[in-house]
């Protein structure tokens, strides 16, 4: 059963979102499992690679592109 969750997301994005009918749950349940999956191949957080400029144990960012 799933659960009704809050998640706060910047406000050009959601309507980046809205204009473009994207299942913003559909889509975060997906990168969820995605990254599941990639730590039960042994992957590790710190394996990953990061994005330019990020900072090591800070904020980790990641790209979430419509197939």
């Amino acid at each position: 059963m799933k659960k009704r969750t809050s998640v706060y997301i910047d406000e050009e994005l959601l309507e980046y979102a809205k204009r473009n009918k994207i299942n913003l749950s559909q889509l975060l349940e997906e990168a969820i499992r995605e990254v599941k999956n990639q730590n039960k191949q042994g992957r590790t957080r710190a394996s990953r690679a990061r994005c330019p400029g990020s900072n090591p144990g800070g904020r980790t960012a990641y790209l979430f592109l419509r197939r």
